[in-house]
């Protein structure tokens, strides 16, 4: 990015029958007695083998990535999750937390073996990537730490889909229900023209905390915000952005910018919004429709960065 407007790729990481499904940078340097002052990432990943697996990887200083000279591999460390797919990951403290999706059941494994599949939540321990805590429930979505209720904010995406309002020990929660989620391939979608994922791990769908409020990305139904500190079971949105047959979408995930709202809109492309001067309905700035399908959205200083699928990454200035 030293060039914005010719980009350049710096390190790659290719990865057989794995998809690299979201991914938390640290934003503090670690001393690793082989690499040095390096930053840890870590990768939420589906291996077709083992299903979902977190990976942690280095990125040195100038942004490569980190691997032994002479040495094909890259991966410092991974835990396989006993789970169908893997859909977000954030550090708090000394933790990470890992939100696994699919149903949670009970399945006899490969080796003849009863498990129980660990869907939801687990909390792993970054000294040595033990399990120190967990809590289970179905089309675990997404999670982020909301600091100013000292919460682990979780979207369990189900037809009526929830919130897990859980302590960091994840001994406590409080649900939230968030009415409907619809997602590609449901047949009740209301307005989507994105029916590119398998209803089994029900889209891409992401949340963002920012201060008392969360922002819940629910596919075909549109962006809902609620109030965090408002301790109801059945909260009305506070504000709202919904789809319908003539506003058509897919909302995958927000992120705020400059106090802007952006939306990733699936295949409708990248919607800019603002909070209403009254009302809850957002007000619509305007859009952008890249080629592909817009699945997240993040922004910094001045660029914001949309990935839109088979259409690639697209970088935006604002000016």
């Amino acid at each position: 990015m030293s060039d914005p407007s010719h980009p350049s790729i710096s390190s790659q990481l290719t990865y057989g029958n794995v998809e690299f499904n979201a991914l938390c940078v640290d934003d503090e340097t670690y001393s690793d007695p082989d690499a040095g002052t390096v930053t840890r990432c870590w990768l939420a990943c589906d291996d077709h083998k083992d299903g979902a697996v977190l990976r942690e990887l280095y990125l040195e200083a100038n942004g490569d990535i980190y691997g032994p000279r002479g040495k094909n591999h890259t991966i410092q460390r991974d835990k396989v999750l006993d789970a169908p797919s893997s859909n977000g990951v954030f550090r708090h403290g000394d933790y990470l937390y890992f939100a696994t999706g699919g149903e949670e059941k009970t399945i006899t494994d490969s080796k003849g073996e009863t498990i129980t599949l660990n869907t939801g939540i687990t909390k792993i321990a970054l000294s040595d990537f033990s399990t120190a805590a967990r809590i289970r429930f179905s089309y675990a979505k997404y999670a982020e730490y909301a600091e100013n209720i000292d919460k682990v904010v979780a979207f369990e995406g189900v037809a009526d889909a929830k919130l897990h309002l859980l302590s960091p020990d994840l001994f406590s929660d409080d649900v939230v229900n968030i009415g409907d989620y619809y997602y590609p391939g449901n047949s009740n979608n209301p307005g989507t023209s994105d029916n590119h994922t398998a209803p089994a791990f029900q889209g891409k769908s992401t949340i963002t905390v920012d201060g008392n409020l969360v922002y819940v990305s629910l596919g075909a139904v549109g962006l809902k915000v609620f109030d965090l500190t408002l301790e109801q079971t059945d909260p009305a949105p506070v504000y709202q952005y919904l789809l319908t047959d003539q506003n058509l979408g897919n909302v995958n995930a927000v992120t705020l910018f400059n106090g802007n709202i952006m939306i990733a809109n699936g295949a409708d492309g990248l919607v800019v919004a603002s909070i209403p001067a009254q009302g809850t309905d957002l007000e619509i700035l305007g859009s952008y429709n890249p080629v592909g399908s817009v699945n997240y959205v993040a922004a910094t200083d001045s660029y914001i960065i949309l990935a839109a699928g088979t259409g690639g990454l697209y970088i935006l200035k604002k000016i």
